[in-house]
């Protein structure tokens, strides 16, 4: 693949990926308000917690790597994203295992507070 079209894609799925984080984010309330958006959210939790357990990490992320033509497997570079987001948005500096963690803990609480409106 010619090599803009590879970035062109990368930064597609930079912007799918960014939607995501978005998505999980506005969940939280939206969870709350309304009843039936417990079957919505539960379709993205499944998405994403099977893309970690089977990946290890985000699928956008791996994507994005492998467009780029970077190496992906690196730990150094695991969790990276979240990190960039945070710092370009919100001008904090966190480390890509940091931001590894506050997803993890953001995704299971979603997970947990989907459970509870269920039963």
């Amino acid at each position: 693949m010619h090599e803009t079209k590879r970035n062109k894609l990368a930064n597609f799925i930079a912007v799918v990926h960014l939607f995501w984080v978005i998505w999980a984010v506005v969940s939280l309330p939206l969870v709350f308000i309304f009843d039936w958006y417990i079957n919505v959210l539960m379709i993205f939790l499944i998405l994403t917690l099977c893309s970690w357990i089977f990946f290890r990490e985000c699928l956008f992320n791996r994507w994005e790597y492998k467009f780029r033509g970077l190496d992906y497997h690196k730990k150094i570079n695991q969790g990276i994203f979240m990190s960039k987001v945070v710092r370009k948005f919100f001008s904090i500096e966190i480390s890509g295992k940091t931001a590894m963690l506050i997803d993890e803990i953001f995704v299971v609480l979603l997970l947990i507070i989907a459970l509870i409106r269920i039963f």
